[in-house]
């Protein structure tokens, strides 16, 4: 089953597969722990804040926002810049208001959270993804 360590009142798991990771020094560390060894689980390819399914929509070397307004290099997805009105090209930042986050979850039920709580300093996804 999952590991489950506390840390200021939450309960937080990790990685319940076949590597148990326990750190014994601050959340922080075991969040960030958590987050590099999940992150080792998933495609070399894969997008920060997309889903696996939604992944196929981001592999052209032009990518077109989802509302249709433009389009934008692969290299500008992700840059902090919010080139797309609709936030298409920032899924893994907050520089896009209204965006959305998918949080993966490994061990866990995935959730989409908004773009705002990404890089904010606070750990509102599980694997500590954002």
């Amino acid at each position: 089953g999952p590991s489950y360590r506390a840390f200021g009142g939450r309960m937080m798991s990790c990685f319940p597969m076949s590597i148990q990771v326990v750190v014994l020094l601050q959340a922080s560390v075991w969040i960030t722990a958590c987050a590099i060894l999940s992150y080792a689980s998933v495609s070399p390819n894969a997008v920060r804040g997309i889903s696996p399914e939604g992944e196929k929509y981001y592999e052209s070397e032009t990518i077109w926002c989802k509302d249709l307004s433009k389009s934008f290099s692969r290299e500008r997805l992700n840059d902090d810049f919010c080139d797309c009105p609709d936030g298409t090209d920032e899924p893994g930042t907050s520089a896009c208001p209204g965006g959305m986050f998918y949080c993966r979850n490994a061990g866990h039920v995935p959730l989409s959270i908004f773009s705002s709580q990404v890089n904010d300093g606070v750990c509102d996804c599980c694997d500590g993804s954002d």
